[in-house]
């Protein structure tokens, strides 16, 4: 009996890799689609060139490769260029989902498809965020993934399309742009332990609370939500905690050994940010078994590091 077969789309992203190794290790042949090859990618990932906004080209690959899961990480992933982008994130997002539902609604032998979707899609709340609670997407970004979401449901319940949903919360990791806001603290604590900087890390709003996983137990719960999610529920996926990320940014100035001085930089300061965005897991313990089992003081440890050993602290 041959191996079963998953392709990620958006495979030469952050996650991309770790999503692969998490495949590889449970047994799949993995083929990984984007418009460029990462070199992060594991060695055994068949490596395809892809357009997701080439639905043709979509479509001939999805027919080639005859997966039984198809995973779509090529998202539009930033909620403030979102705002300056509007129709760039719609694009990715929207117009990008809907030629995976309708590639995967052709095939002989329809695979099951994953959907990536964001704690953005809620509305602000002062409490864990439960997959019942109510949808008030507050940027385009938000909702670019609220109507990706809509459109699975649609395509799922006309044409029996098996396409399962997560709200995936916050999560870092090594390999993480510093445009994302731990990373960035990380790579200025770097530089100022390398000597590179003064003493300065320049931050926007860092009293806000928000629930970090670390990757790998994020791409643990993707593979069990790809394999065994129910396709009429959404996933909420996020480590159940929520820490200010000032608490963060104090543990990565610890790292350094640094005396070093924070100031609010105004250009990082969103207009609308939740003072709260926590996940309630329950439904993804309950159902699929998932534990995390690293917590966010390591994947600061390791982007701290990742930062130091790499040179990549000095670009």
């Amino acid at each position: 009996m041959s191996a079963p077969r998953v392709l990620i789309v958006g495979a030469g992203g952050f996650v991309g890799p770790y999503l692969a190794r998490e495949f590889i290790a449970a047994g799949y042949r993995v083929d990984g689609a984007d418009l460029h090859p990462s070199p992060a990618l594991p060695e055994g990932v068949a490596f395809h060139a892809l357009d997701l906004l080439d639905a043709t080209s979509v479509r001939e690959l999805l027919a080639a490769c005859e997966p039984d899961i198809v995973v779509n990480l090529a998202g539009f992933s930033s909620v403030g260029l979102s705002w300056r982008e509007p129709r760039t994130a719609f694009a990715v997002n929207v117009d990008g989902a809907l030629d995976l539902l309708e590639a995967v609604r052709l095939c002989d032998k329809q695979p099951r498809l994953l959907l990536v979707g964001s704690s953005e899609e809620y509305a602000a709340a002062d409490h864990a965020l439960s997959e019942e609670d109510p949808l008030d997407a507050q940027s385009p970004y938000g909702l670019s993934k609220l109507t990706q979401e809509r459109l699975a449901g649609m395509w799922r319940d006309h044409y029996g399309v098996q396409a399962v949903c997560v709200r995936a919360f916050n999560h870092t990791g090594p390999g993480q742009t510093d445009r994302f806001v731990l990373p960035s603290f990380a790579r200025q604590a770097a530089r100022i332990a390398l000597g590179l900087d003064e003493p300065v890390i320049r931050v926007g709003n860092i009293g806000v609370r928000r629930d970090f996983s670390h990757v790998e137990d994020v791409v643990r719960a993707y593979r069990l939500i790809a394999e065994r999610g129910d396709c009429s529920k959404i996933y909420n996926v996020g480590s159940g905690r929520a820490d200010p990320l000032a608490a963060h940014l104090q543990t990565l100035i610890g790292m350094t050994g640094k005396d070093v001085r924070v100031e609010v930089d105004p250009a990082r300061v969103r207009k609308e940010d939740n003072p709260l965005i926590l996940c309630d897991n329950s439904r993804l313990r309950g159902e699929l078994g998932w534990e995390p089992r690293k917590s966010v003081d390591d994947a600061l440890r390791e982007l701290y590091e990742g930062f130091l050993r790499t040179g990549e602290a000095s670009r």
